[in-house]
C-alpha cells in the first residue's frame, strides 16, 4: 500500500499520536457516559462550588464538554498535543482553558473546588515517583475542602486487558492485542487498524500502551504522602467492594 494511505502514530507509549484524531470513533464513549454519571452524582451529593473543575488527562475533552452542561468551567490538561487538539474543537464554545503539559508538573496558578482523573491516566504514569508526584501536584490545585475524584486499574484490572479484540464496520477496521506480564503487574497493548477518510482512502494508525498496576495499599500510601487525610475508595463498577474491583474509584478531600 502506497505510503500516503497511512500514517503511523508518533511518540513513546501513552503519548496518543494520530490516534488521537480517531479516538472518539471507537467506542470508548461508553465509558464516559458510566464515568459522568458517577462524577455527576458526586457533585450532587456533595454541592460541589463554584462549579469549577481541573481534569487532568482530559483527552478529547468529553467530559468536560457534558460538563459544561450542567454550568462547569475550567481547565483540562493533557500530555497530548493531538488530544488537546480535539478538545479545543469541542470546547471551542465554552469557557474552558486547555493545556498542553505532562500532569505530574503541569502549574495552573490556581485553585479548584474539584479535580478529577480518569480512564486510565494514573495508571500511564510510569514510575512510583512521578505517581507520588502527580497525586501531590492535584493536591495542590485544591483548593481548601476541595475533592480529587479519580479511577485507578489494580494487577487485576490491569489483567483485563491481556487478549485479542477485533471491531470492524466500513468506516474502520481496528485490531487490539494486550499482552499481561504477571511478575512486572503491567499490561502491554498494541492498538492498530485502518481508517476511512473523507476522501475514501484509509489511514493507517498504531499506538502503544502501557498500563501498570496499582494496588489499593499502594495508591493509600500515596494519598497518605500527598497529604489526603480523608479518602474513600470502592469498585468502579456497580460500587462493588475492592476486593471485587479491578477498577477503584477513589474520592479524597483537602
Amino acid at each position: 500500500m502506497p505510503n500516503e494511505y497511512y500514517r503511523w502514530a508518533p511518540g513513546p507509549p501513552n503519548s496518543y499520536g494520530y490516534f488521537a484524531e480517531h479516538y472518539d470513533e471507537l467506542g470508548w464513549v461508553r465509558f464516559t457516559n458510566s464515568t459522568f454519571r458517577k462524577l455527576k452524582g458526586l457533585i450532587n451529593k456533595f454541592k460541589i462550588t463554584p462549579k469549577e473543575i481541573v481534569d487532568f488527562g482530559c483527552g478529547t475533552g468529553e467530559l468536560l464538554l457534558r460538563l459544561s452542561k450542567h454550568g462547569f468551567t475550567g481547565a483540562g490538561v493533557d500530555f497530548s498535543p493531538g488530544m488537546i487538539n480535539r478538545a479545543e474543537e469541542k470546547l471551542k464554545d465554552v469557557e474552558f482553558e486547555l493545556f498542553t503539559a505532562d500532569i505530574c508538573s503541569a502549574d495552573l496558578s490556581r485553585e479548584f473546588p474539584l479535580a478529577t482523573c480518569f480512564f486510565d491516566t494514573i495508571n500511564h504514569i510510569s514510575t512510583r515517583r512521578q505517581i507520588k508526584k502527580f497525586i501531590k501536584n492535584a493536591r495542590k490545585h485544591l483548593s481548601e475542602g476541595g475533592m480529587f475524584v479519580f479511577d485507578f486499574l489494580t494487577p487485576e484490572g490491569v489483567k483485563d486487558w491481556e487478549g485479542t479484540e477485533v471491531t470492524s464496520n466500513e468506516d474502520h477496521f481496528i485490531l487490539q492485542q494486550g499482552k499481561f506480564i504477571e511478575e512486572k503487574g503491567k499490561a502491554l497493548v498494541t492498538i492498530e487498524g485502518f481508517v476511512k477518510q473523507e476522501d475514501g482512502k484509509y489511514r493507517r494508525f498504531q499506538q502503544f500502551l502501557e498500563h501498570k498496576g496499582i494496588t489499593v495499599e499502594e495508591m493509600a500510601q500515596y494519598l497518605n504522602d500527598a497529604g489526603f487525610e480523608h479518602f474513600s475508595m470502592q469498585g468502579f463498577y456497580h460500587d462493588w467492594e475492592l476486593d471485587h474491583g479491578g477498577r477503584i474509584l477513589t474520592v479524597a478531600c483537602k
